[in-house]
């Protein structure tokens, strides 16, 4: 989903598995518009949410790693 006008719009389905309490997601690289050979992507995680009105709702409502503002960063060099 990406929020967009003050709204969330579905943007994709993804492929997930899980096992016990292990998560893996595959989302294709063009879905993101990541197409270049390097990139810096960064992403949070969040669970235990019951209402996203916002993206301030991932502060409020529910659990989310890294904390609050802070979030991960994954960063790709093709050598």
């Amino acid at each position: 989903m990406r929020y967009e006008d003050k709204k969330w719009i579905n943007q994709s389905t993804i492929n997930y598995k899980y096992d016990n309490n292990k998560l893996e997601i595959s989302i294709p690289r063009d879905q993101l518009n990541l197409l270049e050979n390097e990139f810096t992507f960064d992403f949070k995680i969040a669970d235990n949410m019951y209402r996203i009105e916002n993206p301030i709702s991932f502060c409020l409502n529910g659990d989310t790693a890294p904390n609050r503002r802070f979030n991960y960063r994954y960063i790709w060099k093709n050598n």
